[in-house]
């Protein structure tokens, strides 16, 4: 990840899940962005990066790292 986000965000864990995080960085020009999106489960992690050309419309990222659950 590089550094200097514009924000992070760290969710209590649910369905599985011990624990989540984000972190947000806007793409040089202001108008993309890209979501570096972690869960922990169990002593491991699963890291998700989602890129958007529309940094209005953040919620469909914001939706899809937190669809991620853990299946047995």
């Amino acid at each position: 990840m590089p550094p200097n986000p514009t924000a992070k965000v760290g969710e209590g864990g649910r369905d599985g899940v011990g624990h989540r995080a984000v972190w947000l960085y806007r793409q040089n020009d202001g108008t993309g962005f890209t979501l570096y999106g972690f869960i922990f489960v169990d002593g491991a992690y699963l890291e998700t990066v989602l890129t958007g050309a529309n940094t209005a419309d953040l919620g469909w990222a914001f939706d899809a790292w937190r669809s991620v659950t853990r299946s047995v």
